[in-house]
């Protein structure tokens, strides 16, 4: 009898052991879920701003690309139309062109 008992004794701690590892297990799983999770907002949230200042610099390379048109236009226009008011009307207005 005292064999079952010390069997049945040792089952249980051996049951109560692997209980234990499991529910370790479960919350080392359920901590790399919310890792992982917590990574793939981070990612998404990473990319949004990544499109956000690729945008920004497109929208920049534009204008830079709409200044040199324009000084290229002044210039042009000044060598076309060295003197005169007409000359300082024709630049105002390409001046004032190029910021609307």
């Amino acid at each position: 009898m005292d064999n079952i008992a010390s069997g049945g004794q040792d089952l249980s701690r051996r049951t109560d052991n692997a209980a234990a590892s499991l529910q370790q297990t479960s919350a080392s799983i359920e901590e790399i879920t919310s890792n992982v999770q917590h990574t793939a907002f981070s990612a998404k949230e990473a990319n949004k701003l990544s499109q956000s200042a690729s945008a920004v610099a497109n929208q920049g390379g534009d204008v830079v690309s709409s200044v040199v048109v324009t000084m290229e236009e002044i210039t042009s226009a000044s060598e076309k139309d060295a003197a005169g008011p007409a000359h300082a009307s024709r630049l105002l207005g390409l001046v004032t062109l190029s910021s609307a």
